[in-house]
């Protein structure tokens, strides 16, 4: 059996090595802040930590042996702080975890890091992207040019989404495919390729009301 601890300065960053793993992952486990099994791995995120337990494959018994293992080290950590807040905004039973991914700023082609992730309802469909930038005036500046990059697309000039946030436009592909902005401080958030509005309205003001709340305070661990 093998056990690594690897340690990253920065939370966000250990999530982001996290998820990208876990899009392949053959199960969720409930440890940590999050967990998943692969072949005779256990891997769990545990704040900056990403934790890996590697069992020989002939091993008898080794998801129960690694389980506990697991449990007894996590118990030798300090008290889990909250989750970076881009991790923490994400609405909770809304998405596949496998489909939950931080992406670094050169892994995604833009300055500022975003988390994606998959709606659970195959038949709503849509991606929930959210962008977190250093300001208001960045996610600003930002917001306009997604906007317009999504309007080229489309060849129709997106319309006023009131009442959602500090600002939001919606998009139409298709009779099938819409697409949601919202600016909400410095966070640029969308749900993109849905085929409900309704269900891309209700996402997006959960999230910006979990903004809300993470200026506020720190939320709990989704």
């Amino acid at each position: 059996m093998k056990v690594e601890v690897w340690g990253f300065g920065d939370a966000a960053n250990a999530f982001g090595i996290f998820s990208q793993e876990r899009a392949e992952a053959m199960a969720i486990e409930q440890m940590g802040e999050a967990a998943f099994w692969s072949d005779h791995e256990l891997v769990v995120w545990y704040h900056t930590l990403l934790i890996r337990l590697t069992a020989e494959e002939d091993q008898r018994k080794w998801k129960p042996l690694l389980r506990g293992l697991t449990t007894e080290l996590l118990l030798r950590l300090p008290e889990l702080p909250p989750p970076p807040s881009i991790v923490a905004i994400l609405p909770r039973g809304q998405f596949a975890p496998q489909t939950i991914i931080y992406h670094l700023p050169l892994q995604n082609g833009q300055q500022w890091p975003c988390l994606t992730a998959r709606a659970r309802d195959g038949v709503l469909g849509g991606q929930l992207t959210i962008y977190q930038t250093d300001s208001a005036a960045s996610a600003s500046s930002l917001f306009e040019r997604w906007s317009n990059e999504l309007a080229t697309q489309t060849g129709v000039p997106p319309s006023p989404f009131p009442h959602l946030s500090d600002r939001a436009l919606l998009l139409r592909f298709n009779e099938d495919d819409w697409s949601l902005l919202m600016l909400q401080g410095e966070y640029v958030c969308a749900l993109l390729g849905t085929s409900n509005v309704e269900f891309a309205e209700g996402i997006l003001r959960l999230v910006g009301l979990k903004i809300r709340m993470e200026v506020r305070g720190p939320s709990a661990s989704p």
